[in-house]
């Protein structure tokens, strides 16, 4: 059948392009983090999962500088893109894999390119969620601009970083793989993590894994909240870190990923509380 043949040749292209764009997003943000995070914190040990979270940091950096001054036009996106995809082919040579073996990589990998592939955008895309993607995308910044349409209050930065993430042919349609992958790195910290360090955060790891796997199937029903619920585990485990061997590095982690989780979404100062408690 000629017209099933296509059918199935466009499907083989889909996956493909899909497999693409996850594996091409995922190296431009590595290649910054890997560079951002060695200028901010001074340590020789290696971490794929941390440096994929430094490496949204900067982006959204880059986002809310460059949109004071310019849209987020997709000329202006693909060079940043492609200059952080260089810069991670770079950084890859210097970094071991040893923390991955072969019998979780591939699962890993796999687990996450099916989550990425179950990502459908949010019931509220066209509510306020595309509309700011979209306005960043074609507009450079405007004041005031909450008075005209009330929706932009509710957007959340992460949308910032997310606009940068338009390709061509299918514009906005991969921006929504940009919590997932956030998800994805979040996750490889907690699998790099799990054998260096006591019984205490091992359980406090295992918890965490089995927990965001079970709840977070379909990053559709959380959205851009994903990467907020992350950036507190990740600060709980940073305070529980620093009680054991008292690395003043990860006082400095804990202040860059909370004022980063803030901007994302204000309730996550409440986050601040742990290290009062403690």
């Amino acid at each position: 059948n000629p017209c099933g043949g296509t059918i199935i040749m466009e499907q083989y292209i889909y996956i493909f392009f899909y497999f693409f764009l996850f594996t091409f997003f995922s190296l431009s943000i590595l290649g910054y983090g890997y560079y951002f995070k060695k200028i901010l914190i001074n340590e020789k040990e290696e971490s794929i999962g941390e440096y994929g979270l430094f490496g949204f940091i900067f982006l959204y950096l880059i986002s809310a500088i460059f949109h004071f001054f310019f849209s987020l036009n997709l000329y202006l996106t693909l060079t940043i893109l492609i200059l952080g995809f260089v810069l991670s082919i770079m950084s890859l040579k210097k970094i071991q894999l040893t923390h991955y073996p072969k019998k979780i990589l591939i699962p890993f990998i796999l687990l996450f390119l099916i989550l990425g592939a179950s990502n459908n955008p949010h019931d509220d895309v066209y509510l306020y969620q595309l509309p700011y993607i979209s306005y960043i995308q074609n507009e450079k910044l405007v004041f005031g601009l909450v008075n005209i349409n009330e929706f932009t209050a509710y957007s959340n930065s992460f949308y910032d970083i997310m606009g940068l993430f338009k390709f061509p042919l299918i514009n906005n349609q991969s921006v929504y793989l940009i919590p997932t992958i956030f998800f994805m790195f979040f996750c490889g910290f907690l699998i790099e993590k799990f054998n260096q360090n006591s019984k205490v955060l091992k359980l406090f790891i295992y918890s965490i894994l089995i927990l965001s796997l079970l709840k977070f199937t379909r990053s559709k029903e959380f959205g851009t909240d994903i990467p907020v619920i992350a950036l507190i585990f990740l600060i709980q485990f940073y305070v529980l870190k620093f009680f054991e061997n008292k690395d003043y590095n990860l006082i400095n982690k804990i202040i860059i990923f909370l004022a980063f989780s803030f901007f994302l979404k204000a309730y996550s100062v409440l986050a601040a509380l742990y290290l009062m408690v403690f």
